[in-house]
């Protein structure tokens, strides 16, 4: 009687599961990093908006106030909130911008903090 070699079929089906295991992790490691990109966009575009915010502010010192509003930004909606606080030194206040998604107002994709001086 001879002997043949190769696979028997259990052999077969679990080199197949591991395959189809090490597949599935590999799409959802794929997944993952589309989704943190699409994430750090997001946050970067909020930080451009906390400066553009500051900017503003920086401009027009006279009539800084507290607020909230919405900004577009490359196609993106984003909502700011603004709010000032004195400090120890009279002639400086600071100033808090935190940028969220309209759809998620209670996470803040970016925050900026900054002194800016009094009026005068």
């Amino acid at each position: 009687m001879t002997r043949r070699r190769g696979f028997t079929l259990i052999e077969v089906m679990v080199a197949l599961t591991v395959l189809a295991v090490a597949f599935a992790a590999g799409y959802r490691a794929l997944g993952q990093s589309t989704n943190n990109a699409e994430l750090l966009k997001r946050r970067a575009l909020a930080q451009w908006v906390a400066q553009n915010q500051l900017a503003q502010m920086q401009i027009s010192r006279t009539t800084v106030t507290a607020g909230a509003g919405a900004a577009r930004q490359a196609g993106l909606d984003f909502i700011w909130r603004t709010t000032l606080t004195a400090t120890p030194n009279a002639s400086f206040r600071k100033a808090e911008i935190v940028v969220a998604d309209p759809a998620q107002p209670d996470y803040q994709l970016a925050r900026l903090s900054a002194y800016l001086s009094a009026p005068q």
